[in-house]
């Protein structure tokens, strides 16, 4: 489970969407929360895949770092630091306005039959 987490977060910071969705469940379900509020949400990979392609347009770049990592019997829960750089505006012809963004956080991923079926992020 350990490994398909740090697959996840490696393809996530390459914008890799094919391989962030590779140990997915077909059913599988995110959900994104933002100070105390559900800010996305998808059901199912098609979905999920999406949206995901879809974000790597708001980002010159992105990284997520895992500070700590704990195991359950079918989770694994990360501690994390995302940083990024959002693209606020941009001018053809002229390099994007970027915001800097950094957060702290946590993602827990559930696995079932050795794949991801839920993962949350909250921050």
């Amino acid at each position: 489970m350990e490994a398909k987490v740090r697959a996840y977060i490696k393809a996530y910071n390459d914008f890799d969407t094919e391989a962030m969705v590779k140990d997915f469940a077909d059913d599988m379900e995110f959900i994104n929360e933002y100070q105390g509020e559900i800010t996305m949400m998808t059901g199912g990979l098609d979905e999920f895949k999406g949206q995901a392609a879809h974000a790597k347009n708001y980002f010159q770049y992105r990284e997520i770092t895992i500070e700590d990592l704990k195991m359950g019997e079918n989770t694994v829960t990360i501690s994390t630091n995302f940083k990024a750089g959002m693209i606020v505006e941009k001018v053809p012809g002229q390099p994007a306005k970027i915001k800097e963004v950094e957060m702290k956080g946590s993602s827990i991923f559930h696995f079932q039959n050795g794949k991801i079926v839920k993962l949350r992020d909250i921050y």
